[in-house]
């Protein structure tokens, strides 16, 4: 059997080509290795002479692969993303050069300064040091929810929006989208995607009451939160892998009710907001909750072959399910 994957290493010619492309004609690969921690993008730390530099490189997934509709050109968008969170003070690392035109692979790539920086789950990150890290983090993330817009849903590369004008649309059919390609993998049964979709719609005015479209990030965990330290004092330099977010209901970003972290309260207090406590919250922070463990389920039978991960997950959207139904 073979298994699905996203991660796809290029040749060493064809790093030398995009780095040539992005740097200059003189430039050189003096160093440069596969980077593992990410589970989408195939990505490579590069240093190069000619000029010195020292960057990431992220490649996106060949187009064959299993992708979700709004994974479809997602890193198009960051740049403009990265500027809003520029802008708003939040550390992003700065990006050189895009490139779409696949006139050297046939798939889009993203050339980022390199942030040097280690993830916040690092071993060596020092347990002492994580509690405030992890306020910083919460003060970032409030920055990020600043960042208004006009509609919900996913930025293109100019700007514009791929959504509609409420919450309940755009949730709703990311909602469908993802009931229907895990009951294709099997890792819900038909019966309970039909349920979950009923109640949804049973329920759909909860998700009218959100009104304010605001930037999520999406994918803010420990990995994508680069910190250092610099004379005793350990602080973030830079949120990464903002290829995800969209403009959404601010609890959609489930780093504010996913409590399983030790340092949630240390977040939330960073954060300065607490969770909206109505009913119609609770339901739509119960909704945001098996979507996201569903998908995580499907990524990683369908995407990224990890069956641990895939049943760890499925477990937590399982639960999720039986409180929907029973509610």
């Amino acid at each position: 059997m073979t298994h699905p994957k996203l991660i796809e290493p290029v040749s060493d010619e064809c790093l030398s080509a995009i780095v040539r492309k992005a740097l200059g004609p003189a430039a050189v690969i003096h160093e440069s290795h596969l980077l593992t921690g990410g589970q989408f993008n195939t990505a490579y730390y590069l240093e190069t002479r000619s000029p010195a530099e020292r960057v990431v490189l992220r490649i996106a997934p060949p187009d064959d692969r299993r992708l979700f509709q709004y994974e479809r050109g997602m890193m198009q968008a960051e740049p403009w993303i990265y500027r809003q969170l520029a802008a708003a003070g939040v550390p992003v690392p700065e990006t050189i050069a895009l490139d779409t035109s696949r006139d050297i692979l046939d798939r889009v790539y993203i050339v980022q300064e390199y942030v040097d920086a280690l993830p916040l789950n690092h071993s060596s990150v020092p347990p002492e040091a994580r509690a405030q890290l992890m306020r910083e983090a919460g003060k970032l993330t409030t920055r990020i929810h600043a960042i208004r817009g006009n509609e919900f849903g996913w930025p293109v590369g100019d700007g514009a929006l791929r959504g509609g004008p409420t919450w309940r649309k755009v949730f709703g059919d990311l909602l469908a989208e993802t009931c229907t390609e895990a009951a294709r993998e099997g890792v819900i049964s038909d019966a309970d995607e039909n349920a979950v979709l009923e109640r949804f719609m049973g329920r759909r005015a909860a998700f009218d009451a959100c009104i304010h479209p605001v930037l999520v990030h999406n994918d803010i965990w420990a990995p994508n939160i680069l910190v250092a330290e610099l004379d005793g004092e350990w602080s973030v330099r830079a949120i990464i892998d903002a290829d995800r977010a969209l403009f959404a209901d601010r609890e959609f970003e489930y780093i504010l009710w996913d409590d399983d972290d030790a340092l949630h309260d240390d977040l939330m207090a960073g954060y300065g907001t607490p969770l909206d406590a109505s009913r119609d919250a609770r339901w739509r922070r119960l909704l945001y909750r098996f979507y996201w463990y569903l998908f995580a389920a499907w990524a990683y039978r369908a995407q990224i072959w990890r069956p641990d991960a895939q049943a760890w997950c499925q477990g937590v959207a399982d639960t999720a399910l039986r409180q929907i139904l029973r509610t």
